[in-house]
This record gives structure tokens, C-alpha cells and sequence, in this order.
């Protein structure tokens, strides 16, 4: 599975500023430090005459027009971001991020939650009895992307931190988790930013429902046929790129209505055992996307 985060409050807060700093003529130049551009400090009014006043040579109505389209363009990263998913989620738990309880002994869950993220290339950095912590280097277009707008040069290669905390429950062990952006500047300041409202949210959420689903069903589980599907709430959150669910065409988003005709309820054990069966079997999921119901048939895989 591909660990692509999408950036949360932190990331847009600085992103939003550069882009004021930039509509205003002025080069965002690390945190805290701008630099105006004498090409763009002067005014060009719709004659092509400059004026160091914005309303010397040129109109008011033209000067607020200029205005706006300077914003305008400075804020197009802006548009394009939210329009791919930049914007913030919250998930449908009682906290609206990414949490489960787990009916199963304290210690299968911290070994099943480590051999997860392990396998997704994160590095066990420290652990206790109720949380551990997992690191990984960002990927080279994100960490591009990461120092331009929040350090420079000198800053340390950016990192996703996630975050996991257990607690025990009358239902079974309680899990937490959290993702978030680091980096170190040259003076040896730690820049944490939280990821959780960004996509990283929806995709914690099913780690953590798949867990939940592995631990609970056990064996069952084990040895019916599989479609590459990760889903939480009914709703499709992963797909296997290459996955029997991604062939026949079902999308991230998709909400899971029916499989063979039997309803499914939101919960995830027993969703899955209506979406998994015998190896080399159909199943017929009839989805919501975008309000048009369509039918979906999935040749499930191997276990």
C-alpha cells in the first residue's frame, strides 16, 4: 500500500500566507522572512504606466480588478490543492479521527499494529506498554514540496511521525493514532505539523478497522477470498492498484451498498465476511458513487 499523506491545517495555513505574500509582490523566503521584488512593487495600471501608488496613474475600479487577479493567481495552488482532496475530513468516530476498539488482548494488537505499519515501510522508532511510534522519510516530491514552504536548504529531510496509543476498555483495548510532519531546521528546532485532518486520516482509520477486522474474525478470515479493498463506514478508503475491487472498477469513495443482495450495516466484521467468500468466486456489490447507484461484479482473489 502506497503512503501518500495529504496535507492538513498546517500545511495550508503556510501555504495560504506564501500566496498573500505573493499576490502583495513580495518572495516568501523560509518562515518568517520576505523579500519584495522590485519588478513587482510598482503597479502597472491597464495603460502599461507604473505608479508607486496604487491609485497614482490608473483608476481605482482598475487598481481592485489588478488586485483581485493577482490574488487570483497567487491562490491557483490553493484551488487546485482543495479540488484533489487537500481539504480536511473528519472521520465518523466519536473524536473524528482515527480511533477503534478491539476486542482482543493488548499484546495481539501492538503485534498486529506493528507488523502492519512495518510492512507499509515505516521503522519502529520507540515503543512502551501503551504507544508506539512509527517514522518514515517522505517520499522525494513530498519532501520538495515540504521544505520549500516550511525550511530551506540547510533543514533536515522531512519525516512522517505516526503515533499510536492503547488503552484498555470494558470491550477490549482502545487505539488511538495520529500522523505528523517533521522536519529540523538549521538551528536545531523541531517543525511538527499534524497530518491526521488530511488524507492520512481516512487511511489511519482503516488500518486500524483492518486490524480490528484480522484480529477479531482470525482463522475465518485467513482463508476466503479476498477483492484488495480497504473500507470503513461502507466506504472504500484503499484499493489494491493491481486488485481484483480496482479491475472491476470500483473507486475510493465508492459506498458499499450490498454484496450478493445482503445489505451491509457499517460494521466491519460483518461487511467483510459478506464481501469476502471462496477463492475464485463473484461477488455482486451494488455501490453509491456520487449519488448514482451502479452494480460492481468482483472476481474475489486468493486469501
Amino acid at each position: 500500500m502506497g503512503w501518500g499523506m495529504g496535507w492538513g491545517c498546517g500545511g495550508c495555513q503556510v501555504i495560504v500566507q506564501s500566496c498573500c505574500l505573493m499576490a502583495e509582490g513580495r518572495v516568501p523566503l523560509g518562515r518568517r522572512q520576505t523579500r519584495t521584488v522590485p519588478a513587482r512593487s510598482a503597479w502597472t495600471c491597464h495603460t502599461g504606466k507604473k505608479a508607486r501608488h496604487p491609485l497614482v496613474g490608473c483608476d481605482a475600479t482598475t487598481w481592485r480588478a489588478e488586485l483581485m487577479l493577482r490574488y487570483f493567481l497567487a491562490f491557483l495552488p490553493i484551488i487546485a490543492m482543495f479540488l484533489s482532496g487537500c481539504a480536511t475530513s473528519r472521520l465518523d468516530t466519536p473524536s473524528g479521527r482515527p480511533e477503534v476498539t478491539i476486542a482482543a488482548p493488548r499484546g495481539q494488537v501492538k503485534s498486529a499494529l506493528i507488523e502492519t505499519f512495518l510492512g507499509t515501510g515505516f521503522d519502529l522508532r520507540n515503543e512502551t506498554d501503551s504507544s508506539m511510534l512509527f517514522v518514515r522519510r517522505m517520499d522525494s516530491g513530498d519532501a520538495v514540496l515540504y521544505k520549500t514552504l516550511l525550511g530551506n536548504s540547510y533543514s533536515s529531510h522531512p519525516e512522517w511521525e505516526i503515533r499510536v496509543a492503547m488503552a484498555d476498555t470494558t470491550g477490549g483495548v482502545h487505539v488511538f493514532a495520529s500522523a505528523s510532519s517533521v522536519m529540523q531546521n538549521a538551528f536545531g528546532r523541531v517543525d511538527r505539523n499534524d497530518m491526521t485532518s488530511g488524507k492520512s486520516g481516512p487511511q489511519l482509520q482503516a488500518i486500524l478497522e483492518s486490524t480490528k477486522f484480522r484480529l477479531e474474525v482470525g482463522d475465518a478470515f485467513l482463508h476466503r477470498g479476498k477483492i484488495g479493498l480497504g473500507f470503513a463506514n461502507q466506504v472504500v478508503t484503499l484499493l489494491t492498484s493491481s486488485g481484483p475491487a480496482a479491475k472491476a472498477g470500483l473507486r475510493v469513495g465508492d459506498r458499499i451498498l450490498s454484496a450478493n443482495g445482503s445489505p451491509l450495516n457499517g460494521d466491519l466484521v460483518h461487511d467483510g465476511m459478506l464481501i469476502t467468500g471462496d477463492p475464485g468466486s463473484t461477488v455482486e456489490l451494488v455501490v453509491d458513487r456520487k449519488g448514482r447507484t451502479i452494480t460492481i461484479e468482483v472476481v474475489r482473489g486468493p486469501p
